[in-house]
């Protein structure tokens, strides 16, 4: 089998643009680039899609209006992220002040419950791997260390994991043989990101039950709904297509 590997743009032999139409111009392709490239995940968390800094964000929007306006709301409602607690680059810097606003909000009486359930990456297989020997309703949070030599193959010494770029504690749940996750719980530790005294915790781990979805093994039914609501996969291609030609101008 023969490999290919792209190389980079300096040692291109040659570059003409505009030799072909594209869907984009020029500017807005190295932008993307830019952008792409600026999204690839640090050795922390899983790769995966894209994610601009901001859209990592976006759960604290509907946080912040109702701290403002209804904050009673906060004590029966439970945010799920489809993806780890985790900002990284230059977003990062909200890290600890989102853990010092959801300690601060605790002990004013309103206790906000976030959680972030991650499908794939190194914790995901790790799983896996211990899953079928794990007690059912049950659930475990790994220190440091354990992180570093079983989960990531890298050496103990350095900062502790996820300190700068995760305010959330990695906890391995299983409920029974269906139903095991990965799940991101808030810390409020800036000093021990897996402090095993999570925020939330008990109406999270109460809630769980209630939220499986039916459908998908490790499943949970916000997050289905959301991925339904969010794919093109449910609406009629013909009809995706025709909006897209109406849109350009485009015709038979």
């Amino acid at each position: 089998m023969q490999r290919t590997r792209p190389r980079p743009r300096e040692r291109w032999v040659t570059l003409i643009q505009g030799a072909h139409e594209g869907y984009a111009c020029w500017e807005n392709f190295e932008r993307i680039q830019k952008m792409i490239i600026g999204n690839r995940l640090s050795d922390c968390e899983p790769s995966g899609a894209a994610r601009r800094g901001s859209g990592l964000l976006t759960g604290f929007t509907g946080i912040r209006h109702y701290w403002e306006n209804q904050p009673e709301v906060l004590r029966n409602a439970l945010f799920v992220k489809d993806g780890p607690l985790y900002i990284r680059a230059q977003y990062s810097k909200l890290v600890n002040p989102i853990r010092r606003f959801l300690t601060t909000a605790k002990n004013q009486g309103i206790e906000i419950c976030v959680v972030g359930q991650e499908k794939s990456g190194a914790f995901w297989d790790h799983l896996q791997l211990i899953g079928d020997d794990a007690l059912t309703n049950s659930f475990f949070i790994r220190d440091h260390t354990y992180i570093r030599e079983q989960i990531k193959h890298r050496p103990v010494a350095g900062a502790i994991y996820g300190k700068d770029t995760n305010y959330g504690a990695k906890v391995f749940v299983k409920l029974d043989n269906r139903y095991k996750f990965v799940l991101n719980v808030p810390n409020g530790d800036p000093s021990n990101p897996q402090n095993p005294s999570v925020l939330g915790a008990s109406k999270i781990f109460g809630t769980l039950r209630t939220i499986l979805s039916a459908r998908y093994e490790d499943g949970l039914l916000p997050v289905e709904l959301a991925h339904s609501v969010a794919s093109l996969s449910t609406y009629p291609s013909a009809k995706v297509l025709s909006m897209f030609a109406e849109a350009n101008g485009m015709e038979d």
